[in-house]
């Protein structure tokens, strides 16, 4: 299929990144015993954002809020 000349030049042109929170949250120490904890969780959220040309602003960990002593 042919493209106009200022639709191939629109394509080209570099977006900046999006922008990204990470909030990660535990609500048990069991969960954090499995493996996933909120390193665990921050490091796979940082890995979806960069694959999908997302930029991490800040991180929000949130540990055992929920009430839950397991």
């Amino acid at each position: 299929m042919y493209q106009s000349k200022s639709t191939q030049a629109d394509a080209m042109v570099a977006q900046p990144p999006r922008q990204a929170l990470i909030y990660c949250r535990v609500s048990s120490r069991a969960q954090e015993a499995d493996g996933n904890g909120l390193q665990s969780q921050e490091t796979r959220c940082r890995e979806f954002a960069t694959a999908n040309g997302h930029e991490v602003m800040a991180v929000f960990p949130d540990t055992i809020t929920g009430g839950g002593t397991s």
